[in-house]
């Protein structure tokens, strides 16, 4: 009789089980409201023909349809990388790994610092060339060309890369870039080196270990030095930023916690107090908003998306993310090539700021589009 009870009791929870699942995924009953983070293609609804049941499509799209769908999943990936992250240190998202004490880094800046990128001295010529033909092209527009160097978190952060992740060649192509801008009279400004410099002696942290980009905070020092540069070669006072209140968070932004986002782990790992200041911007009337196209990688995002480009600059303004898509008042659109033929009518400034992995290729995209359109 006990027996026959146990059976009916365990049959009851697994038809139970059964029932959850099948009905939760129909009917969508226990939905997590936080999703999974990232770049994923969801599985598409099968479709039924005698085509695709007999060559086998039917099923494995059904087999990817319903495994996307059932109930709990979210939850359960995350238990699975949590207890990877825990038992290994390992994470289940592409490009990032986790360094000593918890802080993640990108793989990508590794390989610059481990000489993997390189030009040859014949390649290097030709680069310069390009990088000058544009300055001149500028110059005869009275248009400046500012060239920032943006930081990267793992020279930053050295400290918490472990050794055998480090091969560090003599010189760096991070290193090779501000040597051979420097020789041949090019002027830039290097905010590795100056992060590196204020690690000890800014008041609040410039990097957040669960974020792969400059804090909000480091970004706002960043942009305020960025600007005074400006308005030096410009000749034109141009808005800063004040701020008399500072807020200090413990849970940070999403612009610095964009890779800690990217792992879906169930406990988010402690970045410590970040500081946040509210910023206002002198408009003075002798204080002029300049029309700057900015050319970068994703660093210039924060200031981008925070608003304070907007804030800054005039109403024509783009920013070109990797000389390939527009961010602008207008909206977004990918770049064609009239867009280039037409990059500086209206512009008052020309930026280009990248971090160091993307000095390699991406730095050079603009200088190469530009020399091929108006070259004799």
């Amino acid at each position: 009789m006990v027996r026959k009870i146990f059976i009916y009791v365990f049959l009851a929870m697994v038809l139970g089980v059964l029932f959850m699942l099948g009905a939760g995924s129909r009917f969508k009953f226990f939905q997590r409201e936080d999703k999974l983070d990232g770049a994923y293609v969801n599985a598409a609804k099968p479709v039924f023909s005698m085509q695709n049941w007999f060559d086998g499509k039917f099923q494995e799209q059904a087999d990817a349809f319903f495994n996307e769908h059932i109930i709990f999943r979210e939850w359960l990936i995350r238990c699975r990388n949590q207890i990877d992250f825990n038992l290994y240190g390992h994470v289940h998202a592409e490009d990032v790994f986790v360094g000593k004490d918890e802080y993640l880094f990108r793989p990508t800046e590794l390989h610059e610092m481990n000489g993997l990128y390189r030009f040859s001295e014949e390649e290097w010529g030709r680069r310069i060339r390009q990088l000058k033909h544009l300055r001149q092209l500028l110059s005869k527009q009275n248009i400046p060309l500012i060239i920032v160097i943006a930081p990267a978190k793992s020279y930053f952060y050295q400290e918490h890369v472990q050794p055998d992740k480090l091969n560090i060649q003599d010189t760096t192509f991070y290193e090779n870039f501000v040597s051979r801008l420097a020789r041949n009279g090019i002027s830039f400004i290097d905010m590795n080196a100056y992060f590196f410099k204020m690690k000890t002696q800014a008041s609040y942290p410039l990097y957040c270990k669960t974020g792969i980009h400059w804090t909000e905070y480091g970004a706002i020092i960043a942009m305020d030095s960025i600007m005074r540069y400006a308005g030096s070669k410009t000749g034109k006072k141009l808005p800063g930023m004040l701020w008399n209140h500072i807020t200090i968070k413990d849970q940070p932004s999403d612009l610095d916690n964009d890779v800690m986002k990217s792992i879906n782990l169930l406990k988010p790992i402690k970045p410590g107090a970040l500081a946040y200041p509210q910023l206002r911007f002198n408009y003075t009337d002798d204080v002029y908003k300049p029309n700057m196209l900015v050319v970068g990688d994703s660093y210039y995002h924060a200031l981008f998306n925070n608003g304070i480009h907007k804030n800054i600059t005039g109403g024509n303004s783009p920013f070109w993310y990797y000389c390939y898509e527009e961010y602008a008042s207008a909206g977004t659109k990918l770049l064609e090539e009239k867009d280039f033929l037409n990059a500086f009518e209206g512009i008052d400034l020309v930026m280009m700021i990248y971090s160091p992995p993307n000095l390699f290729e991406p730095f050079w995209v603009l200088p190469q589009k530009i020399e091929a359109l108006t070259k004799d």
